[in-house]
């Protein structure tokens, strides 16, 4: 059987209690380490398993980092899933104002040409109408007559995403005037949105 021989793990080239001193007081640099000849490549402070690649002995981040990190921030990430399921409401000029879920995924991790979308009254009340055509069992979609710079291609590219990161086995397709133009929509748009979603919202590929 092949057995990879690009790398190899040191389990013992730093002895074990001076890891767990060290990580306690979160006392490793990043960079390079002279006493024990390796580099560090974590910025936590706190180190995991050594590596050899190439005769040089690196220092990984310690593993837990990833898991104490959604615990640390569970509420938060399970609170934003609920805001992307229900929608939510707040306080605008002394009103309850509420959003749809869908809104408030564009307006909270969508990334537009200008940075974060702004609240407009008027998106607030097609994206209502559109989360009732997508309940309403009747509905065979929407008709939408828009004016330019209304910022419905990013609304669109935003919904695609968000669908398309809680979809299984589903197709999305976009439909413009042109090829080229769909696919610019596609690049320019739909993608940004999807790799600037937060590591929580973002499907596991294998």
């Amino acid at each position: 059987m092949y057995k990879q021989s690009l790398y190899k793990v040191l389990p013992d080239y730093v002895k074990p209690k001076v890891i767990s001193r060290m990580n306690r007081y979160s006392k490793w640099e990043y960079g390079y380490n002279e006493d024990h000849d390796m580099v560090v490549i974590s910025r936590t402070g706190k180190i995991g398993e050594v590596y050899e690649i190439q005769n040089l002995k690196i220092a990984l981040p310690k593993a837990e980092e990833v898991h104490e990190f959604k615990e640390k921030y569970y509420d938060y990430i399970d609170n934003e899933f609920k805001r992307r399921e229900e929608g939510f409401w707040f306080i605008n000029k002394d009103q309850p104002t509420y959003i749809t879920g869908t809104h408030y995924m564009y307006l909270q991790w969508s990334k537009i040409d200008v940075g974060h979308p702004d609240f407009r009254e008027s998106n607030r009340l097609f994206y209502i109408f559109w989360e009732a055509c997508k309940a309403d069992r009747r509905s065979y979609g929407m008709c939408y007559l828009k004016n330019r710079r209304s910022g419905f291609s990013f609304m669109a590219s935003g919904e695609t995403v968000n669908q398309g990161t809680i979809s299984t086995d589903a197709r999305f397709g976009i439909l413009s005037k042109s090829g080229p133009d769909a696919k610019k929509m596609f690049t320019d748009k739909v993608v940004p949105i999807s790799v600037n979603y937060p590591f929580f919202f973002k499907p596991t590929f294998k």
